[in-house]
């Protein structure tokens, strides 16, 4: 991405898309981003169509597809051999960070995205994401609540590669489980969560629940 400032307490949500540098379709063995100190999170959507184009502001909802998130300034992702994820050749590259300077120096923040790829025809299964959210929340003033959601997995049996959480400043804790209790993942941390690693990767069954709760402590009025 082209560099931008973020000035003191000032939050900012800057996207820019790219042509696709591959020109055909490709499987990613490694994805690598680096961001400035001061970010939220980073989304590389994939999206049909686009071309090179200047940074500018977006809104802060905008989601699609993706084939590389970070909650965290250095994040590598390394799929398992014989495993990638499809970056088709007609998709460009839109890159989403998010800032928030709560400090008193402006940040100036760079964004860079980092991919190697391979010829599909040679990676036999492409990963994916599942991305649960709960968009919809209320905590009273001075007290602490505790919102859970459930989601199925799908029909398919999947082999969990990875597992993040997302929470913004009043979440105190995460944790997301099974049908059968297994933790997926669980953190005290809202602003950079580390992704939990499954190495071998955890089989989950089609048709078992996700559910994940979040701790807020709301110690406004």
């Amino acid at each position: 991405m082209d560099a931008f400032d973020v000035a003191p307490g000032e939050e900012a949500f800057m996207c820019q898309p790219f042509t696709n540098p591959f020109q055909q379709d490709v499987a990613i063995l490694t994805s690598e981003s680096f961001m400035t100190e001061g970010s939220h999170h980073l989304f590389a959507f994939h999206v049909k169509g686009l071309s090179d184009a200047p940074l500018a502001p977006c809104g802060g909802l905008e989601f699609n597809p993706y084939i590389h998130s970070a909650q965290v300034p250095h994040l590598k992702t390394t799929y398992p051999p014989g495993v990638g994820r499809f970056l088709p050749g007609k998709d460009g590259v839109e890159i989403l960070a998010h800032y928030l300077n709560t400090t008193s120096a402006t940040i100036h923040a760079t964004v860079r995205l980092v991919l190697t790829v391979v010829d599909p025809s040679t990676v036999p299964v492409q990963a994916s994401d599942v991305f649960m959210n709960n968009a919809s929340l209320s905590i009273p003033p001075k007290s602490r609540t505790t919102a859970s959601k459930s989601c199925p997995v799908g029909d398919g049996d999947v082999q969990l590669l990875q597992a993040a959480s997302h929470m913004h400043q009043r979440g105190v804790h995460f944790t997301a489980k099974t049908d059968d209790g297994t933790v997926l993942y669980e953190t005290d941390s809202w602003s950079e969560p580390t992704p939990k690693v499954f190495d071998p990767p955890l089989a989950i069954a089609g048709g078992t629940n996700i559910t994940w709760s979040c701790d807020y402590d709301n110690q406004t009025n």
